[in-house]
């Protein structure tokens, strides 16, 4: 990978591949949410603190009590936002981020003005700390730090006298080469440890050979076939015949494309959420609303495709037309399924044998 391309990740997608990007995303959008669930009530609640200590000992809240009041409300309907939004809605916890983040550079910026015989201090502060507090593309961040300090160095240059002035922007400029340089270097640590936990998360409940779900995620769902089932169920349970020898004679390679290829073509007809790998050479997929004539039709035109590729499976069907009764209702489902299994393949080594 080229220089310019890994820049480019490293902008762009905090060190990720945009593929990557993708899979974490949702996880930074509710990392966000969080962050903001903390950080706007903790900023409030500072708000209005300093704004009484300066009342009470006449200190400078009390002479800039507008930003200050300013200050609180912002922060308290970014709070409230915070708590009533989801942590799906990601374009509303965007911008609820980015207004934090502009009410804290405000009310920096206007602490500049009303200390124009002092160098800028609050500005570099919000510089190096309110980005780090999130999870989000750098380069977004980066072009945000430029804006901002532009912006303080025009006011310190409109406002402040040429001496504080020039000190006040070589700080900006300086503190804020080193915000930027810091949030690329954070922010990759964030995503890359972002994307660990989405893989954590993905192996816990998924079979890494072929995709499917794994037992984990089998056992985990039988309650909500139990309680979200209304009507006809179906369940498929399949077993893929002569993988032993087929790893014996061909290595476990060959095995292994075998069971990807089961797993293929049961996904062809089952979906995703609902096709289970239970064990080495076992297969459940679950169907919900579909008769159990029409389910077997689809199985027959797997089994046929598996066949022509030198594939042999044996499937076992069992259907409830109303509620189970709880897990264990769904469980028996899978054991009469598993039974008729089991039939197909003594018939099949039956076979196999008198040849």
């Amino acid at each position: 990978m080229s220089l310019m391309q890994n820049v480019k990740r490293l902008l762009l997608y905090g060190g990720l591949s945009k593929d990557q990007y993708r899979l974490v995303h949702s996880e930074a959008i509710k990392s966000n949410h969080d962050s903001m669930r903390v950080y706007a009530p903790i900023a409030c609640v500072a708000f209005c603190v300093l704004l009484v200590i300066g009342c009470i000992t006449g200190g400078q809240a009390s002479a800039n009590l507008s930003v200050y009041v300013g200050s609180c409300i912002a922060m308290g309907v970014i709070s409230f936002g915070a708590q009533a939004c989801k942590p799906t809605s990601s374009r509303l916890v965007s911008i609820l981020m980015h207004l934090f983040m502009i009410v804290l550079y405000a009310f920096s910026l206007c602490l500049s003005i009303a200390n124009a015989q002092l160098p800028v201090v609050s500005s570099i502060v919000c510089l190096m700390l309110t980005p780090l507090l999130f999870v989000e593309r750098p380069l977004g961040i980066m072009l945000g730090t430029v804006i901002t300090v532009a912006v303080n160095c025009l006011v310190s240059l409109w406002f402040k006298a040429p001496q504080i002035a020039t000190t006040d922007t070589w700080n900006l400029v300086a503190y804020g080469i080193v915000a930027m340089v810091a949030v690329v270097f954070v922010m990759r640590i964030k995503f890359q440890a972002l994307l660990q936990a989405h893989e954590i998360a993905y192996l816990s409940t998924h079979d890494a050979l072929t995709g499917l779900r794994n037992r984990n995620s089998y056992e985990s769902n039988l309650d909500y076939y139990a309680s979200a089932q209304a009507g006809p169920l179906v369940c498929v349970y399949a077993d893929a015949n002569g993988l032993h020898q087929l790893n014996n004679s061909k290595g476990h390679e060959a095995g292994d494309e075998m069971l990807r290829q089961i797993a293929h073509e049961l996904l062809q007809c089952f979906e995703h959420q609902h096709t289970y790998r239970v064990g080495g050479d076992e297969f459940v997929a679950f169907c919900q609303g579909e008769s159990l004539e029409k389910t077997n039709q689809e199985l027959e035109c797997i089994r046929e495709r598996l066949l022509s590729k030198g594939y042999q499976v044996s499937f076992g069907t069992s259907q409830i037309s109303k509620r189970p009764e709880g897990a264990r209702g769904v469980k028996a489902l899978v054991r009469d399924a598993e039974k008729e299994m089991y039939l197909q393949k003594s018939a099949y080594y039956a076979l196999a044998g008198a040849r």
